[in-house]
């Protein structure tokens, strides 16, 4: 379980710090995210189920337009969009999920 860093970054912090083929991205909100690291035995059910593949909510979102969603595919995009609605689904109060929706739409 993590903070948000306490000032904006441009890339994201976390890609560094839990390298998404190390690290399962299950769960953020707007005060933390909760990691999982893929090597744990018996939590592989739990990160197929709830992993965000493809986003990175700590990253500041005109840095990640111009370096991550410019270059993606049109089917990657829509993944990318989907996955930040399924937050917003789940966390409907967060200002973080309406941005990043918002951001991609």
């Amino acid at each position: 379980v993590v903070q948000y860093p306490a000032t904006r970054f441009l890339p994201s912090p976390f890609s560094i710090y839990f390298p998404r083929t190390q690290w399962a991205l299950v769960y953020w909100d707007d005060l933390v995210l909760i990691f999982v690291d893929r090597r744990l035995k018996g939590f592989q059910g739990f990160i197929r189920t709830n992993e965000f593949q493809l986003v990175q909510p700590d990253a500041d979102p005109d840095y990640w337009l111009k370096t991550v969603w410019s270059k993606a595919s049109p089917k990657t995009k829509t993944r990318s969009h989907e996955e930040f609605l399924r937050n917003a689904v789940q966390h409907p109060e967060s200002w973080r999920a309406r941005l990043w929706v918002n951001t991609t739409s």
